[in-house]
C-alpha cells in the first residue's frame, strides 16, 4: 500500500480535485472501484475514515453506475482461518457501504470461496441488542474470492453450521467475472480450477442497488 500523492490524477470528473488518499479510488463511465487496507487502525478520526466518509458522497451514479469495493480480511467470513479478523472495521465502514448503495465487495485473505446474500449488521445498539446479519436490499454481496492459488495450500475449515447471511461456500482454488452489462445488470459466475474446463460453479445475475434495487437472490444458481 503506497500514500498517493497530492498530485496523482484519476480519470474521473467526480475527483475534481487533488486529494490526498490513503487507498487507491478509481471511475469509470460504469463503475466505481474503492480499495480498502485493513492494515490501518481503524477508528472514527482517522485519516482513512474521514477520506471514505468524504469520497463516497462524490459518487455521481448517474454517471458511474456501479460502486465495487475491494479489500483484504473479508467482514462476513464462515471459515475458521481469519474468523472475524475484520470486524472492527466492518463496525467503522458497513453502515456507509449500506448507506451509499455499494453493489458489491470483493475479498482474499481466506483461501476459499464464499458468496454472502445481501445482509448487513448495523442495527445494533446497547438498547435493542440485535447484533446479527439480516437480508438488507441496501446492502452489498460479500464475496471472498482468495482462491487464486498460494503454497499455504486450502482454507478448509468451515463453521457449522453455514450461517444463514452464506449464500454459497466452497473450499477450492477457482477465479471468476464479473461482467458488467450496463448500468442495472452485471453477470457474475465462478469457476473451480480442477474442473479442468469452463463449467460454471456458481453464478448470479446482479442489480445494481441505485437503478433496480429489486431482490435478486433469486438469479443465483450453484452447481
Amino acid at each position: 500500500m503506497r500514500k498517493s500523492s497530492m498530485q496523482d490524477q484519476y480519470s474521473s470528473n467526480h475527483l475534481t480535485q487533488p486529494v490526498q488518499l490513503y487507498s487507491p479510488i478509481s471511475f469509470n463511465n460504469y463503475q466505481g472501484k474503492v480499495a480498502l487496507p485493513d492494515t490501518l487502525r481503524q477508528s472514527k478520526y482517522t485519516p482513512q475514515n474521514r477520506w471514505i466518509e468524504e469520497e463516497l458522497p462524490k459518487v455521481n451514479r448517474s454517471e458511474t453506475s456501479w460502486l465495487i469495493v475491494l479489500m483484504h480480511s473479508p467482514w462476513y467470513n464462515s471459515y475458521t482461518t481469519h474468523y472475524m479478523e475484520g470486524e472492527t472495521m466492518r463496525v467503522m465502514y458497513e453502515p456507509l457501504f449500506v448507506k451509499y448503495k455499494v453493489d458489491v465487495v470483493f475479498a482474499g485473505h481466506v483461501h476459499a470461496y464464499e458468496r454472502s446474500h445481501r445482509i448487513s449488521n448495523v442495527a445494533y445498539n446497547i438498547v435493542n441488542g440485535i447484533c446479527i446479519p439480516v437480508k438488507n436490499q441496501s446492502a452489498p454481496v460479500y464475496i471472498t474470492i482468495g482462491d487464486g492459488g498460494n503454497i499455504e495450500g486450502l482454507a478448509t475449515n468451515m463453521t457449522e453450521p453455514q450461517p444463514a447471511y452464506s449464500s454459497f461456500r466452497e473450499a477450492s482454488f477457482g477465479h471468476a467475472t464479473f461482467d458488467i452489462k450496463n448500468r442495472t445488470h452485471a453477470y457474475y459466475d465462478w469457476h473451480r480450477n480442477q474442473d479442468g474446463y469452463a463449467v460454471t460453479a456458481d453464478s448470479m445475475w446482479f442489480f445494481n442497488r441505485y437503478y433496480h434495487p429489486d431482490d435478486d437472490s433469486t438469479s443465483a444458481q450453484r452447481y
